[in-house]
């Protein structure tokens, strides 16, 4: 547990060289920076900056195509790497507004709606960047925004902003944590790059093992196919089954225990073989109350809910109920020569999305019209085997995309474990 007092705190997470150290000392954000309020003069060529929600701080031209303001940058606020920028618009994720540092070029200009403020020297901008990602300060801003905030912005000047309260360690040991996490966003970094590059890779392989349109024979064949003939054209038309009022996502019954009863959920949509060690449980005594859900071997659950087609989850033996939204639907029959799991994957890849879209219904709600959705061509191996390796090498690639998108969510829940064990979040911070 952290310990703290008036005079100090004491972090719950500390580098063994900084335990002798002594507690962090509240100190007034205005006494370690300063605004920043100079304006771009007339000869200068400032980048325009804007704020993104996903990269922070970046040049207009990246976000617009074209800078927003044109080439005239006067009466903007000039600033350079390592500034902050403080927007006090209310979003949903950030009722305080968003805080964000210029690390993607050395200098440019910003619009004067936004604070801007610089940290004076022997101070780590970094270190102050995870505090502020760690919302620390949200406390101590939370009693200027109850002021009497006007509409979507806060209306928090400048000088209130830097009078709000915050434990500041020493020089060297914001270093040290500044250091510490940035390695781990760098390998997050690392890691979302080898995701990108597996869902590449299967994009890649997608579109050479389909044939492309109006062709029947892919760019891609296993050897011992190469003299089994072009793919033969089959005409989908599956009865499907809507499911709706079933037991809701957030019901009590359904949950994570581990115990239960095995159920396919329609967020599972989109992954071949969605890993079962995470899978949601519905308690038994719970499921005799539930409408029929017995899943069906090979059955594949669609959602159907979003505004686009969101997806199909195939079940197998180790699913043994299916529980939904209130627009999921079932497809039950298929086919005799149709592998499931080969059609899964069709559907996923841009041609099968382009017939999927053919067959939206609705206005402000649309959804594919599960009567007639599954009532087009397309083109299948005429040997079952072939089905069966396509779809084989495709669910390989989905693995492996999982595999490494849960690998990002424990690095991220980890630096989340350090960020709420080293930073104090605090009603009041006093001095």
């Amino acid at each position: 547990m952290s310990k703290q007092d008036i005079s100090g705190h004491t972090p719950s997470l500390r580098f063994p060289e900084f335990k002798d150290c002594g507690p962090w000392r509240p100190a007034t954000l205005s006494m370690l920076a300063a605004p920043v309020t100079e304006r771009v003069s007339g000869g200068e060529d400032k980048s325009a900056l804007t704020l993104s929600g996903e990269k922070g701080l970046v040049p207009q031209v990246n976000s617009f195509g074209e800078r927003a303001s044109g080439n005239n940058t006067i009466h903007q606020v000039k600033i350079i790497r390592d500034d902050f920028v403080y927007n006090d618009q209310r979003k949903k994720l950030s009722r305080f507004g968003s805080i964000n540092r210029l690390t993607a070029i050395d200098s440019g200009s910003i619009s004067p709606n936004y604070k801007c403020f610089r940290f004076n020297s022997g101070q780590h901008p970094e270190f102050w960047d995870y505090y502020f990602e760690a919302r620390a300060h949200e406390p101590q801003l939370g009693k200027f925004v109850n002021e009497g905030p006007i509409g979507w912005r806060l209306n928090v000047p400048i000088n209130k902003f830097l009078s709000i309260r915050v434990w500041s360690p020493t020089s060297p040991e914001q270093e040290r944590i500044g250091e510490l996490l940035s390695s781990i966003d760098d390998l997050i970094n690392l890691e979302t790059e080898k995701l990108r590059a597996f869902k590449d890779h299967k994009n890649g392989l997608m579109q050479r093992l389909f044939p492309a349109k109006h062709e029947t024979t892919p760019k891609l064949r296993f050897p011992e196919f190469h003299n089994a003939g072009d793919w033969v054209l089959c005409e989908l038309n599956l009865e499907t089954e809507l499911i709706s009022g079933g037991i809701a996502h957030k019901d009590e019954a359904a949950g994570n225990s581990g115990s239960g009863r095995v159920a396919r959920q329609s967020q599972d949509a989109g992954l071949s073989a969605p890993p079962l060690d995470d899978a949601a449980h519905i308690d038994r005594t719970a499921h005799q109350n539930m409408p029929p859900t017995e899943t069906i071997i090979n059955e594949a659950l669609q959602n159907v809910t979003a505004v686009s087609f969101d997806g199909t989850a195939v079940a197998d033996k180790r699913v043994t109920i299916k529980y939904a939204d209130h627009q999921d639907s079932t497809m039950q029959t298929v086919p005799p020569e149709l592998n499931i799991s080969f059609l899964n994957q069709f559907l996923f890849w841009k041609h099968g999305q382009a017939r999927i879209d053919a067959h939206q219904v609705g206005t402000n709600r649309q959804g594919p019209n599960c009567k007639k959705m599954y009532s087009f061509i397309l083109p299948i191996p005429r040997k079952t085997e072939e089905q069966e390796r396509v779809q084989a090498i495709l669910q390989s690639a989905d693995i492996c995309i999982s595999g490494q998108a849960k690998k990002i969510d424990n690095l991220r829940n980890h630096k989340l474990g350090l960020l709420q064990n080293i930073f104090p979040v605090l009603s009041e911070v006093r001095g």
